[in-house]
């Protein structure tokens, strides 16, 4: 299923474009600011079938909700400031990928079993897969966001944390490249892997890593002057997952010179 969205200064929703494939079937459905999607993925296949896209125009007051049993999600605004009040997406079975999308309120993001991908997102997060890698590209994560898999590696690139932010692998490695804003309290958690955080060496931070392996380039649990980002950092003894592209397990905590 793929969903294009494109703000529009109206109060109601308006479907601009709408392919529908021969193996799904969609129902949508809204209530004042609430636009529901329910997606029939077990609709009986047929060979020649394409999947179900769909372009919308809403005003950015919506709370958007999409849902599948089972069946990839990609919903994808038309340009980086596309806003949306609210997005809850669930699948089953099946992969998510967000981009373009500014939240007024939240994003929750749930699937069973699958991957999740989120690229030039701003707002508070609350996803969580029970089995599938996630990766962050160019966004903005603020307050009580929390990222959730229990078995997979969590890869954030390019990205803005801010106010409480929650990364966590049950079983699985995490690497964060990015910004931490001063005043926030980020907490990065694995049982089976590792942590490596690459920061800016001219930041301002205070670490606490617990026990266990710790490789640290700032040399000090504190570092720079004022204000201080609170970086929390724990990961497990166990060995890391096979094929985990990360190595050894322990937190890794990497001064960057940026340019």
């Amino acid at each position: 299923m793929q969903i294009i969205i494109k703000n529009a200064a109206t109060t109601e929703v308006k479907i601009t474009e709408q392919m529908l494939g021969l193996a799904q079937e969609v129902k949508y459905q809204q209530d004042g600011d609430t636009v529901a999607i329910d997606i029939d993925s077990y609709a009986p296949f047929l060979a020649g079938s394409v999947p179900v896209a769909m372009e919308m125009a809403l005003p950015a007051s919506t709370r958007l909700e999409v849902a599948t049993k089972a069946g990839n999600i990609e919903i994808t605004g038309t340009q980086s400031t596309t806003a949306l009040r609210l997005l809850n997406v669930q699948t089953d079975t099946g992969s998510i990928r967000v981009k373009n999308i500014s939240l007024a309120d939240h994003m929750r993001l749930r699937t069973g079993s699958g991957n999740v991908a989120m690229d030039d997102i701003t707002g508070s997060i609350d996803m969580q897969t029970k089995s599938g890698a996630v990766t962050v590209r160019h966004s903005r994560l603020t307050h009580d966001s929390l990222l959730l898999t229990k078995g997979g590696n969590m890869e954030m690139k390019l990205t803005v944390l801010s106010g409480k932010v929650e990364v966590r692998s049950n079983t699985g490695s995490i690497f964060f490249q990015g910004l931490l804003e001063v005043g926030g309290t980020y907490d990065f958690k694995t049982n089976t892997g590792r942590i490596d955080l690459m920061l800016s060496e001219n930041g301002s931070y205070h670490f606490s890593t617990g026990i266990g392996k710790v490789e640290n380039e700032f040399e000090s649990d504190t570092a720079g002057s004022g204000p201080k980002a609170t970086v929390n950092a724990s990961t497990g003894h166990a060995r890391s997952p096979l094929g985990s592209h990360l190595g050894r397990n322990g937190v890794f905590l990497h001064a960057l010179r940026l340019y």
